[in-house]
Formats: C-alpha cells, sequence, structure tokens
C-alpha cells in the first residue's frame, strides 16, 4: 500500500512538472507563425506601396513628370488641370533605397482622376513587373481623398487594394486592404514626403503561403512615418484560420517609436518576437 501511495505521488510530480514546463513553453504552432509573418510580409509592402503612390500623388503639383533617387514619372498630359491624366513611375533595375537598401524594378500607373487636394477624388492605381527585394508585387487598387478637409488641408485618404498578389520563395500570398490614413504631419510641405506621418485604422484580409486565410483589424492606430520603412508603432489583431477554423487573435505590436524591425506577436498569455521583413 506504502508502495502505491508513493508511485501515486510521484505520478502526480511528474505530471505537474511536466504541465509547468508545457505552460513556460514560447514555441507557437509553426502554421501560427507563417500566417502572422505573411501578414507582417503583406501589411509592410501595403504600407510600401503606399508611400510610392503618396509620392507621384505629393510630387503632382510640379507637372507629373519627375525625377527623384533613381525612380522617375511620366504623366500623359503635362498640365496638371488635364484630368484623367495617367503618370507611370518606372524604378530603374536594382534601384534602392531607404535604411535597408530596398531594392525595386517595374512600374507602378497612377490614373489621376481629378485634383488629389480635392475632396472624393479618386485615384486609381496598379502595377506592372514590379518587384520589392525580388518579390514580385502585383497589387490594384484606388486612394480616395476624403470628404474631411481640416484648416491645413486634406485630413485623411482612404486605400483600397482590391486585389493584390505576393510571389514568396514559390508560393503566393494574396490580400485585400480596407486602410485610412489620417494625414497627422508633413502636409504643408508638398515638395517632400519625408516629414510625412500618417495614424492607419481599417483592416487587411488575405491568404498565407499555404493558403490558409486570416483577418486583421487594427487595434491601436499604427503609425507610419515616410522616412521609416517600417511601421514604427501601433498594435494589430490578426485571427488565421487553420485547418478551417479560426484561431484566437495573435497580437501583433509594432513598437513603441522606433524605426526598426522589432515586433511583438502576444497569443494568449504568450509573446514571441517577430522581426519585420527588410
Amino acid at each position: 500500500m506504502r508502495n502505491k501511495l508513493l508511485f501515486t505521488l510521484l505520478w502526480a510530480i511528474n505530471v505537474a512538472v511536466v504541465l509547468a514546463f508545457s505552460s513556460c513553453a514560447k514555441e507557437p504552432p509553426p502554421k501560427t507563425i507563417d500566417t502572422t509573418t505573411d501578414y507582417s510580409i503583406i501589411n509592410n509592402y501595403t504600407q510600401d506601396l503606399f508611400t510610392q503612390i503618396h509620392t507621384v500623388v505629393q510630387r503632382y503639383p510640379s507637372g507629373g513628370n519627375n525625377k527623384f533617387g533613381c525612380a522617375s514619372s511620366e504623366a500623359s498630359t503635362p498640365v496638371d488641370t488635364a484630368y484623367p491624366n495617367t503618370i507611370v513611375t518606372t524604378f530603374d533595375f536594382d534601384c534602392t533605397s531607404g535604411p535597408t537598401r530596398r531594392r525595386r524594378t517595374g512600374e507602378i500607373t497612377v490614373i489621376m482622376n481629378g485634383d488629389p487636394f480635392t475632396p472624393l477624388t479618386v485615384i486609381e492605381f496598379s502595377t506592372k513587373d514590379y518587384k520589392i527585394n525580388n518579390h514580385t508585387i502585383t497589387a490594384n487598387g484606388t486612394l480616395t481623398t476624403s470628404n474631411e478637409v481640416s484648416s491645413d488641408g486634406i485630413n485623411q485618404f482612404d486605400f483600397k487594394i482590391t486585389s493584390g498578389t505576393i510571389e514568396l520563395d514559390g508560393k503566393q500570398l494574396t490580400w485585400t486592404t480596407d486602410l485610412t490614413y489620417e494625414f497627422v504631419e508633413g502636409k504643408s510641405t508638398t515638395g517632400t514626403v519625408k516629414d510625412d506621418v500618417f495614424l492607419i485604422s481599417g483592416s487587411i484580409k488575405g491568404a498565407d503561403r499555404d493558403d490558409n486565410s486570416f483577418e486583421s483589424g487594427i487595434d491601436k492606430k499604427l503609425v507610419k512615418k515616410l522616412y521609416c520603412e517600417w511601421i514604427t508603432e501601433g498594435a494589430a489583431s490578426v485571427i488565421p484560420v487553420i485547418d478551417g477554423t479560426p484561431a484566437f487573435p495573435r497580437i501583433v505590436d509594432f513598437g513603441n517609436g522606433g524605426c526598426d524591425t522589432d515586433a511583438f506577436i502576444t497569443i494568449g498569455f504568450d509573446t514571441f518576437s517577430l522581426t519585420l521583413p527588410e
């Protein structure tokens, strides 16, 4: 009897130890990391596309024909008041910019259907043979000027990608966006975009490289400083669908203002490091 009680006690202690170590484990399921990592790639390249399109829009008052860095834009109509006006921005072979020297090639076409600084103007955009760091990106959508105007100019833009794909390691990511960019800094300096800062709200939906779908919403407005290649602040919830079943939200925290690749994923009570893509 004594031996039996001792065996039972040792078994209970062993189970408790195993459970304790299991609860401390910081390795989430691979599919969770894949989906959340792919969301971070999609979000990052969404911000890159917005930056390139916003750059064209901000430089448009000078006529639409510009050379900025190793990229150049050419307008179909040189007069600003003639609409629609198609502006094609071409990135030279291995065009690089930013702190990581992000490489771009291909074209982004912007169709101006009106003055970009007039409320409710719709700007269409599309890509052709466009690559970032050798990842082919196809995107079509619209940038709409808000009808909310502050005393110092346009207050926000609605940015919708209606169909987007990213070729990644022989697989494909797909996504759509319904985002709002609130223009909070840099509105008065139309000749440059480096001082422009936006607060982002809205949602992104898509599928990861293994065709697992996800939905995401912004819990705390994301801060996009255009001189930085990454989101610097804010948080988003990502809900992946794994084997047909929606999982618990994965909270992605983009940090507290630093221009870096450091972010975190929280799943329940566990937090993991996430490195944002370059």
